[in-house]
């Protein structure tokens, strides 16, 4: 049920996102590939509704959206590798409510800014 209240609000998010909001560049966004980096295991629930999530969302904005799995380390090693990413909106993050957990397992997780 979490995870069912996870999807809905990241669709949500998102939707508002790519509707409203206005282009601050000379190009508009997004002009080249996105990726969208999943810390889960291909085939996974979690990467069941990422999959379906780039489905509706990469018509809306036009552009093509890669699924990246980074599975293991409890999530951290995909969460790492999309925050040491270029901060140009072009990787993206695709989590499950098990990131607020990391802080409590782990005392130094390596993402963390």
């Amino acid at each position: 049920m979490i995870a069912r209240r996870a999807f809905v609000m990241a669709i949500a998010a998102l939707t508002l996102a790519a509707g409203t909001a206005a282009p601050a560049f000379a190009q508009s966004y997004p002009s080249r590939v996105i990726r969208l980096v999943v810390p889960f295991t291909p085939g996974s629930p979690n990467d069941v509704m990422a999959r379906l999530l780039t489905q509706h969302l990469a018509p809306r904005l036009g552009q093509a959206i890669v699924i990246d799995n980074k599975p293991g380390g409890g999530t951290t090693i995909g969460t790492k590798a999309a925050a040491v990413a270029e901060p140009d909106g072009y990787t993206l993050l695709f989590v499950s409510s098990s990131i607020a957990l990391d802080r409590a397992m782990n005392k130094k997780v390596d993402y963390d800014r």
